[in-house]
């Protein structure tokens, strides 16, 4: 959420917790499942104001960047314990929506860190805006319809303080390109502001994500919250045959082991094999997303693999090869939820929470007070299993994964923990990360 400074006396009182001052939401869900998927009446064509982007270029940048802020992401939550799971890509976005009314050391921090495009075709801010606009009209939205994911909803949301003006440059670019749902809301009444933010964001994601922001993040002094909320739902391409599923181990660490309903299912992936670990890419229905598994060789080795995470350790990683492979992965939810600030703060942007005349500089947003931005809070949610949710059976495509080669089937076995990822098959993006420690946790 976006607010003003304090008056000066009023200032010292309150520093304590309003020293930040903007507030950007961040919500997803996914699952394996069914729904219904309305097509974007307004995918664009290639080209959009005179820009066009292209794999090899602008898109490409921007895929990149937001996986390298995924990772980094992931290595500042990945020394707390237990499983880990966010979505990069619902971050990126609603930090992306800010960044384009940064301006001067705030924008320069905020590009640096999310990876955004900065070359000079246009205001850099307004490059980002098209580039963010083609990713996800013309491949993820079109993938989804096309591919048979039961839904991709990438929905983002606008609430402006009474009285308060937005700069019509950016007000009209949030429309344009972010298709942002806009409305003005009473921050004063924090109670109802906090309901107002919350239903959106339930309904965006199926009701799965609750209640992410809290009646105390709002003052009157807020002046405009961004929301980005990402619900992605999915048949396997291959299901898990439910009558396979049986109790099994799963090894948390030493002599510790916890029982789970593990999953069994053969059939032909995408397969890699490092030194240190398997990598596993099962697609859902389409093909157009995959589930990426990377299993540590060892029980307790997930904290060096984790030690490596990089774009480049991914792009090793997944450099696959069709192979027959004997799968068994363990059912299992996560719902995890944090406030993002210390995390990017530790990646170096840092202006962007400073208040003050030296602080922050929205003003391409905000022309006539000075805004910083007070929270960033995500919470995501997961749920892994043979078919889906309720809806999944009746739109399940078995596919043909017979092989005429006399190949020793792989093994690939997930009785420990492991990192996990959604990932667009065509652009490499990566819509979810996480870390599974414990499947009895949710």
């Amino acid at each position: 959420m976006f607010h003003k400074p304090l008056p000066t006396v009023e200032r010292e009182t309150h520093m304590r917790w309003s020293r930040i001052a903007v507030a950007v939401v961040a919500a997803m869900a996914c699952g394996v499942g069914g729904g219904a998927m309305a097509e974007d009446k307004d995918s664009p064509a290639e080209k959009s104001d005179g820009i066009n982007i292209r794999m090899d270029g602008e898109m490409a940048g921007y895929v990149r960047g937001m996986n390298a802020f995924g990772l980094k992401m992931y290595g500042q939550l990945a020394g707390a314990e237990g499983n880990v799971f966010f979505s990069p890509l619902s971050l990126h976005t609603a930090l992306s929506m800010a960044s384009v009314g940064a301006r001067g050391e705030t924008h320069a921090e905020m590009a640096k860190i999310l990876g955004l495009p900065t070359r000079e075709r246009g205001p850099a801010e307004e490059v980002v805006a098209h580039v963010y606009h083609e990713f996800f009209a013309t491949r993820l939205n079109t993938d989804a319809v096309s591919g048979g994911a039961k839904e991709l909803s990438v929905a983002n949301g606008l609430w402006v303080g009474q009285r308060k003006q937005l700069v019509e440059r950016y007000a009209e670019v949030m429309k344009q390109h972010f298709q942002s749902e806009s409305s003005t809301l009473d921050f004063s009444k924090s109670e109802a502001a906090a309901k107002e933010i919350n239903g959106w964001v339930a309904k965006k994601t199926k009701d799965r994500i609750q209640d992410i922001v809290r009646a105390d993040m709002f003052t009157d002094n807020t002046v405009l919250v961004l929301a980005n909320a990402v619900y992605f739902k999915s048949d396997w391409a291959d299901k898990f045959t439910t009558d396979w599923t049986k109790d099994g181990d799963f090894r948390l660490g030493g002599d510790k082991t916890v029982k789970v309903k593990m999953m069994f299912q053969e059939g032909r992936f995408d397969y890699a094999e490092t030194d240190d670990a398997q990598v596993l890419s099962m697609p859902y229905k389409g093909r157009k997303f995959s589930m990426v598994f990377v299993l540590p060789k060892k029980a307790d080795g997930l904290a060096e693999l984790e030690k490596s995470l990089s774009a480049d350790q991914l792009e090793a990683w997944t450099k696959f090869t069709p192979s027959e492979v004997w799968v068994t992965l363990p059912r299992f939810k996560v719902t995890r939820e944090f406030d993002a600030i210390k995390p990017l703060q530790a990646l170096g942007m840092k202006q962007a929470f400073v208040a003050g005349k030296d602080g922050a500089d929205f003003s391409g947003m905000v022309a006539d007070e000075r805004v910083w931005i007070r929270v960033v809070a995500h919470k995501a949610f997961v749920d892994v299993n043979e078919v889906g949710t309720e809806a999944a059976a009746a739109t399940v495509e078995a596919m043909d994964s017979a092989s005429d080669d006399e190949e020793e089937p792989k093994k690939f076995k997930a009785d420990h923990p492991f990192l996990f990822m959604i990932r667009h098959n065509q652009t490499g993006a990566i819509l979810f990360l996480g870390r599974l420690a414990d499947p009895t946790k949710e």
